[in-house]
């Protein structure tokens, strides 16, 4: 089964590449986050292991989506512009690793449900 969940990541990104080009990256980023709201949602109110591993599915499918989607924003100059380009991926790369550390740590010594909640109000943000 974590075998099936990891895989989610393959296809998205194949997927990405093709709608690279016919949807903007802020639209594409919205719609990704209003299904993680409903799939953090899905998580809190069902407790059942089919939902649990077709959450998890969905939720490594819409991270190789923005994987691929934030390395596109990471190095396009016009996002940052040509002088600022430098400053832009360490702001960017620093906020990602911070967001890791953070969201690992609270995996490690919080309850699940906690953890599902702060994804909850994340996504909405």
């Amino acid at each position: 089964l974590l075998g099936l969940v990891n895989f989610a990541a393959i296809p998205s990104t194949l997927l990405t590449h093709c709608i690279k080009g016919k949807i903007g990256f802020r639209k594409l980023q919205g719609v990704i986050a209003l299904i993680y709201i409903g799939n953090f949602a899905l998580m809190l109110t069902q407790e059942s292991l089919v939902v649990a591993i077709l959450t998890n599915f969905i939720a490594k499918f819409l991270y190789g989506i923005t994987s691929l989607s934030y390395m596109y924003v990471l190095y396009d100059v016009n996002y940052f512009g040509t002088t600022n380009i430098a400053a832009g991926i360490c702001i960017a790369s620093s906020m990602g690793m911070i967001g890791l550390m953070a969201g690992s740590a609270m995996v490690a010594f919080t309850p699940t449900s906690s953890v599902i909640i702060t994804a909850l109000v994340v996504s909405a943000v």
